[in-house]
């Protein structure tokens, strides 16, 4: 989902919305705050100690520039710290209604996600129920490298704020799916399609949901929606494909599988779906037809590379197979599967200290998977038996 990422096969599309930002920030202020902001710049009188009070007081109300003062400017000369100069800055930005521009400052000099101060100025109270409160909330769920945790936060805001909007459900739906909260993506989705039944991806993410908690029938039929309220949108055929498969119904995916490829040739997402099953059905030779397409559309996709290398390990295509997994893993260190499928290479290479090291490394990147190390204390074993014979041969 991502609303609906696909790392392996998983489908994402982001949830966006455009932020109309207003061209006219000039309006009256108050003569006491432009009294207190005049004695401040001059250094009469230092500036009041919490940035956010001031920041309210002077640029809640639209005012770049007034009586000649730049308030950005004044408020970044307050403070020579810069994560607090980026913050302070972030505030005005946010106070003048740029919320995309706000956040580039968040961004740029901070820790690159919603910080206390942002959220106490987009919670005040006398914002709370205003349209540029959701407006702000919802490019904040929006802004990229934001973690699943805070873009929850403000997404389940939006979410109550109104609880009959379609697209934040969907968006926060996909959000709980990067958490890993099943049940609560079903909830949101199951929502979502109700607000918007006729919505093909709404529906083809509560299909996918369904299939990841073990509900195929149930998800079929929102497959089967989705594919027959966009019958040429060659992604909505995988969620079929993939339920099909897992109801055993392997020539129908197959079919689901080639429609998808009709539709849309160049997805190679689609192409490594297809693949996948077809190795699944031990068709090797087409299932590695189909992986050299994936990795040709998407040569920077370091799984295509691995789960080619174990493609080919199957057919017997040792060196061919080394070199994809070597490539998954230049494209990618730190993925414990792709040293082991280069561990397995190695050891059917005859290169087994070679493949103990992959193996090591395996185990070091991910300690908690028991294959990897069976795998690695089995190699161990016939290096030692090897040893041992040698030793007696010696004699």
């Amino acid at each position: 989902m991502n609303s609906f990422t696909v790392t392996s096969m998983e489908i994402c599309r982001p949830f966006k919305t455009t932020i109309e930002i207003p061209d006219d920030t000039k309006c009256p202020i108050t003569q006491s705050t432009m009294k207190e902001l005049r004695e401040a710049q001059l250094g009469a009188k230092p500036p009041r100690p919490h940035i956010l009070a001031l920041a309210k007081d002077c640029l809640s109300q639209n005012c770049a520039v007034f009586n000649g003062v730049d308030l950005k400017q004044w408020l970044s000369a307050q403070f020579t710290n810069p994560n607090t100069r980026a913050k302070c800055e972030a505030v005005f930005y946010f106070a003048v209604k740029n919320v995309t521009k706000g956040y580039e400052y968040i961004g740029s000099e901070t820790e690159k996600k919603p910080n206390l101060l942002v959220k106490n100025y987009i919670n005040a109270s006398s914002l709370e129920k205003s349209e540029d409160t959701r407006q702000a909330r919802i490019a904040l769920a929006n802004q990229q490298g934001i973690s699943d945790q805070d873009k929850r936060y403000w997404l389940e805001l939006i979410v109550a704020d109104d609880p009959k909007d379609a697209h934040a459900h969907n968006a926060l739906a996909d959000t709980l799916y990067g958490l890993g909260e099943l049940l609560e993506v079903k909830k949101h989705l199951t929502i979502a399609v109700s607000l918007e039944p006729k919505n093909a991806q709404y529906n083809f993410n509560l299909a996918w949901a369904l299939r990841l908690i073990g509900e195929f029938q149930e998800a079929k039929k929102y497959a089967l929606e989705a594919v027959n309220l966009h019958p040429t949108a060659g992604i909505y055929y995988i969620a079929l494909a993939k339920i099909s498969g897992d109801l055993g119904e392997l020539q129908k995916a197959k079919k689901y599988y080639q429609k998808a490829i009709f539709f849309d040739p160049t997805n190679a997402y689609i192409r490594c779906g297809f693949a996948t099953m077809l190795y699944d059905l031990d068709k090797l030779k087409e299932a590695k037809e189909h992986h050299q397409i994936a990795i040709d559309l998407a040569p920077k996709n370091h799984a295509f590379h691995c789960i080619m290398a174990i493609t080919l390990l199957h057919l017997k295509e040792f060196s061919e197979a080394k070199k994809y997994a070597l490539e998954a893993i230049n494209l990618c260190s730190t993925d414990g599967n792709y040293y082991n499928a280069l561990a397995q290479v190695s050891e059917n290479l005859g290169e087994w200290q070679e493949a103990e090291n992959y193996y090591q490394k395996a185990v070091e990147l991910k300690p908690e998977d028991t294959g990897f190390r069976a795998d690695l204390a089995a190699i161990q074993k016939k290096r030692n038996e090897a040893k041992t014979e040698d030793q007696k041969l010696n004699q």
